[in-house]
């Protein structure tokens, strides 16, 4: 079967994640491609989480093409990324040592936000990502 890599930006209204994040991976056509000339949207069509430590996601989508030229389904999986922890990860590859120590590297490069979530649940002190940004100076 043809594989296909594709990047795309998508926001989605019931993933709840706090901003914006890329959808990455290698997707498999589940039919014939059809050229794409006109406006198409991508309907989430289902998901689930594998991997919280890397953000991986299971999903499978469907892309609709206007005006009526088909539909293709893709499968795959992808590693959800934010905005912010992509800050984050600039910070943790660009300060001293001692401030690395600060900040937990593996927390905050692979799960700030799934741990945090955690952290809130189980009441244990732990500040959340923004907070972390703003006390670095960093918008």
């Amino acid at each position: 079967m043809k594989r296909l890599s594709i990047e795309f930006y998508i926001k989605v209204r019931d993933f709840k994640f706090s901003d914006e994040f890329i959808l990455k991976g290698t997707f498999k056509l589940k039919q014939e491609w059809t050229k794409v000339q006109f406006q198409h949207f991508i309907d989430i069509l289902g998901y689930r989480l594998i991997s919280p430590n890397e953000r991986k996601v299971k999903f499978h989508f469907r892309l609709v093409m206007r005006p009526d030229m088909g539909e293709i389904s893709f499968e795959g999986e992808c590693i959800l990324e934010s905005p912010e922890q992509n800050k984050i990860s600039f910070i943790i590859q660009n300060t001293p040592q001692s401030l690395r120590k600060f900040l937990d590297n593996f927390i905050l490069r692979n799960c700030y936000y799934h741990t945090e979530k955690f952290a809130k649940q189980e009441k244990i002190y732990f500040p959340p990502a923004k907070e972390i940004l703003k006390r670095l100076g960093i918008k």
